[in-house]
């Protein structure tokens, strides 16, 4: 009997082993990995990861190196876990921690607060909102601008707008905005965040600013009601 060498050969490619899935997660946690592999591989984690799973990328993300691509893939690796179907127990509580860690690499830190946000939305956590209230005092560094944005974009939220006091807000923005010694990024944020009307002593801060060597290429991000001013 005549055999058909091409039904064979499909039959064979047919039974042939199928490589496992790629695990994209321990390709992300392998110190060994470079980092340009890590950044492609890290959007492909999986939305359902075991509690440990997202356990072990708090830890990395607390305690790996940085650097300008690893700041990516810890960037990502945020995103990750805010996209959880089941966010692990303490999920919002670990981001607080980051965020709060003065140890801590600032740009680590402030994305956490960023990330803090879209927890908040999904949880309503109070512990959250503490934060952000908090963070709003560290005028040296970014958290207290991203903490300022984040409380300027809830409170402009009807459906989240109920659960924050906003004149604490304007009024420590109002602050941070008039002070010289402050970081100048988040004086440019407080300045958006506290310019509700025409304040005479926010203009004439907002006109010193302009002043300082490198910070006026900044000012074509505000909004024209807050330049008019």
């Amino acid at each position: 009997v005549p055999v058909d060498f091409k039904k064979r050969s499909l039959a064979v490619k047919k039974s042939a082993p199928q490589p496992p899935p790629v695990n994209h997660l321990a390709v992300v946690l392998d110190k060994n990995q470079s980092t340009a592999v890590k950044i492609k591989s890290v959007d492909l984690i999986s939305d359902d990861l075991s509690d440990l799973d997202q356990q072990a990328v708090i830890d990395f993300i607390k305690k790996s190196p940085n650097g300008t691509g690893e700041y990516v893939v810890k960037n990502n690796l945020m995103n990750r876990l805010v996209a959880q179907n089941k966010p692990m127990p303490g999920m919002n509580a670990a981001f607080i921690e980051i965020a709060s860690n003065k140890n801590q690499d600032i740009v680590v830190r402030a994305y956490a607060v960023q990330h803090l946000r879209p927890l908040y939305e999904r949880s309503r956590d109070v512990m959250i909102k503490d934060f952000f209230y908090k963070a709003l005092t560290e005028e040296d560094t970014e958290v207290s601008g991203g903490a300022m944005l984040a409380l300027n974009y809830l409170m402009n939220q009807d459906e989240y707008s109920s659960d924050f006091e906003r004149t604490p807000v304007i009024q420590q923005a109002k602050k941070i905005a008039l002070n010289d010694t402050a970081n100048n990024n988040n004086r440019i944020t407080a300045i958006q965040v506290a310019s509700v009307g025409k304040d005479p002593e926010l203009a004439d801060g907002l006109r010193k600013l302009f002043l300082i060597p490198n910070v006026i290429r900044h000012f074509v991000f505000l909004p024209s009601p807050v330049l008019g001013q």
